[in-house]
């Protein structure tokens, strides 16, 4: 298997899905008691017909107020949305802003301590939002017998990835239980996101369960190879499964690995191992292979810090473009 799955970046929403997504928000209003319908529903419905009307007629996602469209992520996380970014008024603005404000505060409660640790495994990780909210997705199950970690990639950025995201943390809270072998619980989460997602939604997905005697059962749903840290240096663990939401009836296989005492694993999103430096070229695997295969591996959150200023030095002091989460796990000596 190559590196991670190599997919296309993922597009508008396809009409027949904007459509069934339309037509049951607007059977489900219309199924409301006569009671409940009052003007802001009555309100909706015309919206929703409208939305209809511009997605027969051929011009769903124009901008209403310009010549340009209505930005893609937008129109996922809201497919009555009618005005593009640049045309909304100040009042619009604020009225969006205070929306991401309270989608950053939502997100921020689901994700987990930054540093973590049982006998024997400890754990540290960064996460870094490209805008308000984050396409990324990491998680820390903790049980009596082992710590199931998870860092992933929704496909796309802003409100609709993060809306994923969070569809995400629920399936797999939902479904991780420690009798559960890991290949199992993927299959299941790939079940669910497909059948509650679009056909272009998807997400590349890492899971480790760091087991009590130092070994990790690995599973890899297209994502970017997680680093072994080792005495014999630093391994990238290629991606053995397809990313989640794609194909209902896809398997999952699971590997273990031994890790040594003082050795540990390295996860990450594109964001760190494909930012690019101002020649173009990206940091890349052999980048981070370079820069963690002399450098002591005493503390997760030093490790973690080293991949953010090699990172952000590549970039030559360029902002980020993508969002970044990075995860460093030791092995306790």
């Amino acid at each position: 298997m190559p590196e991670a799955v190599s997919l296309p970046a993922p597009t508008a929403p396809d009409p027949v899905a904007i459509r069934a997504t339309l037509i049951n928000r607007r059977d489900r209003l219309a199924a409301l008691p006569q009671a409940a319908t009052a003007t802001r529903v009555a309100s909706l419905l015309s919206e929703i017909d409208a939305a209809l009307d511009r997605l027969e007629g051929g011009h769903y996602g124009a901008c209403s107020r310009c010549d340009g469209s209505v930005e893609a992520d937008r129109l996922a996380a809201d497919p009555l949305a009618t005005v593009c970014l640049d045309c909304l008024n100040e009042g619009e603005r604020r009225a969006l802003e205070r929306d991401l404000e309270t989608a950053s505060r939502v997100q921020a409660a689901l994700l987990p301590a930054r540093d973590f640790a049982n006998a024997a495994w400890r754990g540290h990780y960064a996460y870094l939002p490209y805008g308000a909210v984050s396409g990324d997705y990491v998680d820390v199950v903790a049980s009596s017998e082992d710590l199931l970690v998870m860092v992933g990639d929704v496909a796309g950025k802003g409100v609709a990835a993060a809306m994923l995201m969070s569809q995400l943390h629920a399936m797999f809270r939902a479904t991780a239980a420690p009798g559960l072998g890991l290949g199992e619980m993927m299959q299941r989460v790939n079940r669910l996101l497909g059948a509650a997602t679009t056909a272009n939604a998807y997400a590349t997905l890492a899971a480790a369960r760091l087991r009590a005697d130092g070994s990790v059962e690995l599973c890899n749903a297209g994502h970017a190879s997680p680093l072994l840290l080792s005495a014999q240096g630093v391994e990238p663990l290629p991606a053995d499964g397809l990313p989640l939401g794609l194909f209902a009836e896809a398997e999952y296989s699971t590997r273990t690995i031994p890790v040594g005492a003082g050795e540990g694993l390295l996860l990450y999103t594109d964001g760190l191992s494909e930012g690019r430096g101002p020649d173009g070229c990206e940091l890349g695997v052999d980048g981070l292979r370079s820069l963690l295969g002399g450098s002591p591996k005493d503390a997760p959150a030093g490790l973690v810090e080293l991949c953010l200023g090699a990172a952000a030095s590549h970039r030559g002091g360029a902002p980020a473009h993508d969002d970044l989460t990075v995860m460093a796990l030791l092995r306790a000596r």
